[in-house]
């Protein structure tokens, strides 16, 4: 922390602790050079990967960037009654009568506006001190209100019970609910990846309807749940607990199988995707700014509702899949072999639908046996959803 010279008004002003700053130059630095630094045949190694590679690059760099911006430009000042942070868009500016009050979330101070609600963040890496926190306790602290103005709400709802006491026991009841879940949801995924066929479909059934169920419950019974809730809220927050559903999911499906068009698929999973998130936006907290609902928006569509879209929609495609399979018979030699982090990639011909040559990746007792055969079989599935996927073996 770096202050000025003391004058009649109380004045502070807050950097970066340097050794958090000298951690964001590093990264930006690397996440930087990992775009514009030439690595190979003076040509940047994303160019190997089409346009997929050059829009990641891109992201990296942006990122980078990023770091160095917050690094570089970031600061808090306190002087008397007014407040300015800059981050790396802007600089926001504000009084205390201009302040509805402040809350914390995940480690991060946030002071709301009465205009329009906005919102001014203080990211965790000022170097903050007591005169800091002694400025911020003239502020109405929105934690502790927000919690009271719940307890109150459920105290006094007739529908959750005869006295107030067993009203505020459905709070406990909805976090020993939100625990089974997660818990449930875990057995599922076990039972999807190592059991029989019948299991299944039992656990898949289970980790469809996982979300539906969350969103009953927001729906329902919004005094005992919540999406994405602040520090304080005394009831269940579901919004985190969506993400081990698609995990789970994808850890089941993980390597048993490979669709002949991956573009196919997402055709499918992404207006699923969207759906899926479109959903849940309406339960976003109404503290976020627009710009805040959008961040949040698009973190739980890339990874909470595109893991689960994706799996899914495997799961479908695969699990009642019944019909005839036709094999293919491709020869192997040990050259098209390559040994690459951990796993065994074969290069192969083209075949069947597949009109370029491609690799696939099999585990180490496979790839022993197609060694000693010299030859692969391929099995390929029409899918039930007409999504065509495929499955190697010795």
């Amino acid at each position: 922390m770096s202050a000025s010279p003391q004058t009649n008004l109380f004045r502070r002003v807050y950097c970066m602790d340097w050794r958090k700053r000298l951690l964001f130059l590093l990264l930006g630095a690397v996440l930087t050079l990992l775009w514009f630094l030439p690595l190979s045949d003076h040509h940047n190694i994303y160019d190997d990967y089409g346009l997929v590679g050059q829009f990641i690059g891109l992201l990296l760099a942006t990122i980078g960037f990023n770091f160095f911006q917050k690094a570089l430009s970031s600061r808090l000042v306190i002087d008397g009654t007014r407040i300015e942070v800059r981050n790396f868009i802007r600089l926001y500016r504000a009084t205390v009568g201009e302040i509805e009050g402040y809350y914390e979330y995940e480690g991060r101070i946030y002071i709301r506006l009465k205009d329009n609600h906005r919102n001014i963040a203080i990211p965790q890496a000022f170097d903050l001190d007591d005169d800091f926190r002694a400025w911020l306790k003239q502020l109405p602290n929105l934690n502790r209100r927000n919690r009271e103005q719940r307890l109150s709400d459920v105290s006094t709802d007739l529908t959750l019970g005869v006295t107030a006491q067993e009203r505020l026991r459905e709070l406990d009841d909805a976090r020993r609910i939100k625990s089974y879940f997660l818990l449930i949801t875990l057995a599922s995924a076990t039972g999807l990846r190592w059991g029989p066929a019948v299991v299944q479909a039992a656990c898949g059934c289970v980790l469809f309807c996982a979300p539906i169920f969350v969103y009953w419950l927001l729906r329902s019974f919004p005094q005992l749940y919540a999406f994405h809730a602040s520090e304080g809220d005394p009831r269940a927050d579901l919004f985190w607990y969506l993400w081990p559903v698609g995990l789970f999911i994808q850890m089941a499906t993980f390597r048993r199988f490979d669709f002949v068009s991956i573009a196919t698929v997402l055709w499918v999973a992404v207006p699923a995707t969207l759906a899926y998130s479109g959903a849940f936006w309406r339960f976003l907290p109404k503290r976020f700014t627009v710009a805040g609902r959008i961040c949040a928006f698009s973190w739980f569509l890339l990874f909470f509702a595109f893991p689960f879209a994706d799996g899914i929609i495997e799961l479908a495609d695969t699990l009642p899949d019944r019909a005839p399979i036709q094999t293919f018979l491709l020869p192997v030699i040990p050259q098209q072999i390559k040994f690459d982090e951990g796993k065994y990639r074969i290069e192969l011909p083209p075949w069947g639908p597949k009109t370029k040559s491609g690799n696939v990746t099999v585990g180490a007792e496979t790839y022993s046996r197609i060694l000693t055969s010299k030859q692969v079989c391929i099995d390929l599935h029409p899918g039930f959803l007409h999504l065509a996927w495929y499955e190697v073996r010795p």
